[in-house]
């Protein structure tokens, strides 16, 4: 954008590129000053408005600050690109899901909606870059009654990042920035020395010096020094920030965000960093901003005091968590410049639930007023004992067409520490939750190590309710593309009143509320670290109620006095990713069927059967005569979309030559992908709770032998035991003959093993199928591989298996099919039949072929004894 020039007080841009003195210029020009009569000249560079400066003479200065915020509503089913001019990073100042109660503009921003913050997803995804993709994604938004929401909206400013024309300056080797005659300095970043791999063991002083009546507004590019362990204050890393008689420290990752603005002071920037420390530093975007005449600024105060003190006598709550408790700053409120003026006890951490500026009659919160979202009070407090929090700089509302607010409103509640809960690592199968509060751990923490632990299930007292508490995080990030966590991820998910919920995080994050159970006596929790850098882990805080209980957490569209009982849904995801149930298909001569599966699923034919009608109907029935026709299961199966035709009515040789009336087809539709993938060399063990892909993700010619053990976990009703149902999805392995025996000294490949017999061996290049139910909850799937030249095997791909745990069908008498007799060697070209029968002992059989010879199927029918 631009100012000054020709625009007229208008706001416009700069057209690029433009002809300047015959020249094509792509940028703001610095070394030439327009021909202008405007006495307030500026010392930055100028751009053309029109593609010819030469012919229309039209200009104006290029803005380099931070841009005006941009307001975006984002509607059910949308997404939406924000984007920044070159060289400027995305901030974004809120992010919010809202909902009305009424049926007109669900898509259109109100400020009396009920809104539900998201910003701290939506600032993973964009924060920090000069674009990103935004969609939309349903959400049951729980402190508006569990309404679900119409839009998302949005607010964000762009700030400098890589802008030539901005000076830099170092922490380490500047000692002053203020402007002058001589130099006037409007704005620059400031960095660490050697950004991205600043020295460790320094100690640097650096002051920003504004000039009477300017204030300094200051972002935060880029941050990563040290994190603190949870409860504890920076240690190894710091950056001080002293400005307006107020003190504040801060350290660990954070994205990019607006950090502070002085109201009459210098500020001073220390940056600290331990011998032993690996941060790489920090990088900060500040500018100098002439003060309204309506702004006034109060003097520091000469002595510091606190406002609030700790009692030696420990609260009603203790060891539990606090009441929600509200503040409201009113407009010119200093009372955090004598101390911390929000303050939990010793070893407790503050949970900002919500912080939102106002603007209405009073200094007190109605549903009239106009609010917006800040996120300024949980980056300031969030994870802290203690905080000091002022409203004595104005704030504008963009949603309130400009209006400066009124007030400051805060909901908190203070969360205790390890230092005074018990804390256990989570992993095992099941936890029993029979303590009324406690802390739930990574393995290792706040030790970062690798560990895949699927489908935890905590188990809650009958009639209980539980609440849960973020109280760190330390992940890998976001994936940006996709807004989805990768590599490291928490799951926590549970049903209520009917609705499936889940909470899927990564990344850093602060101490904050997750949700509370409404019906649910057990909820599921699944992790995975897997990040090659280092990282931290996760800590939760649970506390347990009576299902009578009743939360002082209020609506976001009641006054603060109300109370409402807690039923907080709040989902990112959907249900289970999970196969379909079987469906029938009975095609009559001379028709066809379109088979098609949801997106991410394929089919999978279980039965292919031409029917030889006793009544001469086409019409399906278990007493007819059938006959298979295996060649449409490679011709349908691993497809998404599949057409079956049946055209002439075909002679069957085992129904006594008569004519099958009808092609009988079983089928289901099998997911590629669900929420559980499990690498076969990289996890030992997997619990499964609704499904899983156990795959080989690339082929890499090794001589290797990996395995996971897979265990189904009883339904929770009844506590049914489960086998396993077990898919080819796709298998693609190096194999000496394709389509033969596979060969276990050259080949690659995969068994299945069942109470220490291997069920199934797969090799070569397969087609997707049902493979078999196992016979019990546990089996171990192992891939077998020997070192081979890497040219031959560039076009391997590997395999991916879908596993879903069942309930075992106790008529099968399936702990019998291990005691069969012992495979009988079958001599080459000689026909042999087996029968397999639904009683003791003949619920499998074995087929095994003279070495260097391979099964080839002739028949296999179905039959039930009338």
């Amino acid at each position: 954008s631009t100012y000054g020039g020709t625009t007229n007080g208008i706001r416009q841009h700069c057209v690029f590129p433009f002809l300047y003195q015959g020249n094509l210029a792509s940028s703001c020009i610095k070394t030439d000053q327009p021909p202008t009569t405007v006495t307030d000249l500026s010392t930055d560079p100028w751009c053309s408005l029109t593609s010819s400066f030469d012919q229309d003479q039209q200009w104006g200065y290029c803005d380099l600050g931070v841009t005006p915020s941009t307001l975006n509503n984002i509607c059910i089913g949308k997404s939406k690109q924000l984007k920044c001019p070159s060289d400027y990073v995305i901030d974004i100042l809120t992010a919010v899901y809202g909902v009305k109660t009424d049926s007109a503009a669900k898509c259109s921003y109100d400020p009396t909606d009920c809104f539900q913050n998201d910003d701290s997803t939506i600032t993973a995804v964009c924060a920090g870059k000069n674009s990103c993709l935004i969609h939309y994604f349903d959400k049951i938004l729980t402190s508006c009654d569990n309404l679900k929401s119409t839009y998302l909206h949005l607010d964000y400013i762009c700030v400098p990042d890589t802008v030539p024309n901005i000076r830099e300056y170092n922490i380490c080797s500047d000692v002053l920035i203020q402007p002058t005659n001589e130099e006037s300095v409007k704005r620059g970043y400031i960095v660490s020395s050697n950004f991205s791999n600043t020295q460790s063991d320094i100690d640097c002083l650096l002051t920003i010096q504004p000039l009477d009546k300017q204030d300094v507004y200051v972002y935060l590019l880029d941050m990563e020094l040290t994190a603190p362990l949870l409860g504890q204050g920076c240690a190894k890393d710091k950056l001080i920030l002293t400005y307006d008689g107020v003190t504040n420290e801060i350290c660990g990752r954070s994205y990019t965000h607006f950090l502070l603005q002085t109201c009459h002071s210098a500020l001073t920037l220390q940056l600290i960093k331990s011998r032993n420390s690996n941060g790489k530093g920090v990088k900060l975007y500040f500018e100098f901003i002439d003060r309204p005449p309506s702004t006034m600024c109060l003097a520091p105060p000469t002595t510091m005091s606190p406002l609030l003190t700790t009692s030696s006598k420990n609260p009603d709550y203790y060891p539990n968590v606090s009441p929600i408790e509200t503040q409201i700053f009113c407009y010119m409120n200093d009372t955090g410049l004598f101390g911390d003026n929000i303050k939990c006890i010793n070893n407790y951490l503050l949970v900002i639930h919500r912080a939102f500026y106002g603007k209405g009659q009073t200094c007190h919160y109605t549903n009239e007023d106009c609010i917006a979202e800040t996120d300024y009070v949980y980056h300031q407090c969030a994870g802290q004992q203690s905080c000091g929090v002022s409203f004595w700089t104005p704030s504008q509302i963009p949603e309130c067409d400009g209006a400066y607010a009124t007030y400051l409103y805060i909901e908190y509640q203070c969360v205790p520490t390890l230092n005074i809960q018990p804390s256990l690592q989570v992993c095992s199968s099941t936890v029993l939750l029979n303590v009324p509060s406690g802390i739930l751990t990574s393995m290792h923490y706040p030790i970062y190590s690798q560990y895949q632990c699927p489908e935890i299930s905590l188990e809650l007292p009958e009639k209980y309710t539980l609440s849960m508490y973020l109280l760190d995080m330390d992940f890998a990030p976001i994936n940006s593309q996709n807004q989805t966590c990768l590599d490291d991820y928490l799951i926590l998910q549970y049903r209520c009143d009917g609705h499936f919920v889940k909470h899927r995080l990564c990344g850093t994050e602060k101490a904050k509320f997750l949700f509370h159970t409404c019906n649910s006596d057990d909820i599921e929790l699944s992790y995975r670290q897997y990040s090659h850098q280092t990282q931290g882990g996760f800590a939760l805080y649970y506390q347990l109620y009576s299902r009578d209980h009743t939360s002082a957490i209020p609506s976001s569209t009641t006054s603060v006095t109300t109370t409402t009982a807690v039923t907080v849904l709040n989902t990112t995801d959907s249900s289970p990713i999970m196969s379909t149930p079987a469906k029938t298909i009975t095609l009559c001569v001379g028709k066809h069927h379109i088979i098609s599966c949801p997106k991410d699923s394929v089919i999978v034919l279980l039965t292919v059967d031409m029917g030889v009608s006793i009544q001469d109907l086409c019409q399906y029935s278990p007493f007819d005569c059938f006959e298979e026709r295996p060649h449409l299961h490679s011709s349908c199966n691993g497809k998404n979309l599949c057409t079956i035709s049946y055209i002439t009515a075909l002679q069957v040789k085992s129904c006594e030559n008569k004519s099958a009336l009808y092609l009988y087809v079983e089928y289901q539709c099998v997911p590629v992908k669900t929420q559980l993938q499990v690498d076969i060399c990289a996890t030992n063990q997997a619990v499964i709770q609704h499904s899983a892909n156990i795959l080989l993700p690339s082929y890499v010619p090794l001589t290797r032998e990996c395995s996971v053990d897979l265990f189904s976990t009883p339904l929770s009703f009844g506590g049914k035991p489960r086998s396993f149902k077990i898919y080819l999805i796709a298998m693609n392995l190096p194999v000496t003959i394709q389509n033969g025996q596979c060969d276990v000294v050259h080949d690659a490949f995969v068994d299945i093993h069942e109470m220490d017999i291997t069920s199934a061996r797969l090799c070569g290049n397969l087609h997707t199928r049902f493979l078999y139910e196992s016979c019990s909850g546990t089996i171990r799937i192992t891939f077998h591989d020997i070192f081979k030249d890497a040219t031959s095997v560039l076009n391997y791909t590997g395999f991916n298996l879908y596993v879903e745990p069942v309930v075992q069908n106790t008529n099968d008498e399936c702990e019998s099919a291990f005691t069969q007799r012992p495979p009988i060697h079958a001599q080459p070209l000689m026909i042999y039949n087996e029968t397999v029968c639904l009683s003791p002992g003949r619920t499998r059989i074995s087929l095994l072929c003279t070495e260097n010879h391979g099964l080839v199927f002739l028949d296999s029918l179905q039959v039930m004894i009338i």
